[in-house]
């Protein structure tokens, strides 16, 4: 399924058509579980690397269309700052619902390896794992 942006905000945020934002951000969602599982042992997107942010720009742009020339910079800096509270939401919620209940991902997050996930659980007790998962 594509994404079909009409028009975009002077920020760059989809706008038309009605619901695309909703539609957008769940994508940019999807990417995020999809590419980050990997980096979960980490919560601050500026740490993720530049190469996996582009990978990740890549998926989003192969599923939405932009109308032509508006705005590409602009609908770019938005989506990566739409991805990056995708990553947060993602980091949270794994904190939340999976190791505050000592619960495991796997059936849901496949590609969590069983040594990060370790590690992961581990944070839990740690001041900045604490404070994030707030």
């Amino acid at each position: 399924m594509c994404l079909v942006v009409e028009e975009v905000s002077p920020r760059g945020k989809p706008i038309l058509p009605q619901g695309i934002w909703a539609r957008f951000r769940n994508v940019c969602g999807a990417v995020a579980r999809d590419q980050l599982q990997t980096w979960i042992t980490n919560n601050d997107w500026k740490k993720v690397p530049d190469s996996t942010k582009e990978s990740m720009s890549a998926a989003l742009q192969a599923c939405s269309r932009f109308p032509e020339g508006k705005l590409k910079e602009d609908a770019k800096k938005f989506a990566m700052i739409t991805l990056g509270t995708a990553f947060r939401n993602f980091w949270h919620t794994l904190h939340k619902d999976y190791v505050k209940k000592g619960l495991s991902p796997k059936s849901k997050f496949g590609k969590i390896p069983d040594t990060m996930w370790e590690e992961i659980k581990q944070m839990k007790d740690t001041p900045e794992g604490k404070a994030f998962s707030q």
